[in-house]
């Protein structure tokens, strides 16, 4: 738990060591810290999964072309924060398939939830493959559509601090316009 003292400078590192390493990063200028201390405790003691891991298995001729999350990939697994009973966790990754390899116009493939290395659970999905001219028109599903812009919103935050750090101020009005258009997006989104 990492906290800086009101008024000091907050390096980026700090965050980035709590956000990978499991843990949460505080202001302790947001809250008391005997409320911080409660908050930790408490949801120390409804953890689930402590150490959750996420692999999934492709089959020949699909590949992940891109992650759609800030999460560490270790030995083909996603690291994610530890679970509690109620969490709902959500990421999202692009696949790059080769048509001429998937055989029956559909693939199935596999997500497996693990505790460091200990297999909990195994969910199969069969994507079907369309045409290309279906698929441009087809509706994508709002949570994917969401998951998708929130990495994008994050991505562009931290681009957005790296330019501040590294005092290329001039850069940043761009960023933080391209910044605000994604948040008005994914505020409209959630009020419809």
């Amino acid at each position: 738990m990492a906290a800086p003292l009101s008024g000091t400078a907050v390096p980026l590192e700090s965050k980035a060591i709590a956000t990978a390493s499991g843990g949460r990063f505080w202001y302790i200028n947001e809250s008391q810290i005997e409320d911080i201390i409660e908050e930790e405790f408490q949801g120390s003691l409804s953890v689930l999964i402590d150490r959750p891991r996420v692999g999934l298995v492709l089959p020949t001729g699909v590949v992940v072309a891109r992650d759609l999350n800030a999460l560490p990939r270790i030995a083909g697994k996603y690291r994610i924060r530890p679970l509690k009973g109620t969490d709902v966790f959500n990421f999202a990754v692009r696949l790059e398939v080769s048509p001429e390899r998937i055989e029956n116009n559909n693939f199935t493939f596999s997500a497996l939830l693990y505790d460091a290395d200990r297999h909990l659970l195994q969910t199969d999905r069969t994507v079907p493959l369309v045409p290309l001219d279906e698929f441009v028109v087809s509706p994508s599903q709002p949570l994917v559509r969401s998951i998708v812009k929130q990495i994008a919103a994050t991505t562009s935050t931290d681009a957005i601090l790296q330019q501040i750090a590294d005092r290329r101020v001039s850069e940043t009005r761009p960023t933080l316009v391209a910044k605000a258009k994604q948040m008005r997006e994914l505020r409209d989104e959630a009020v419809r």
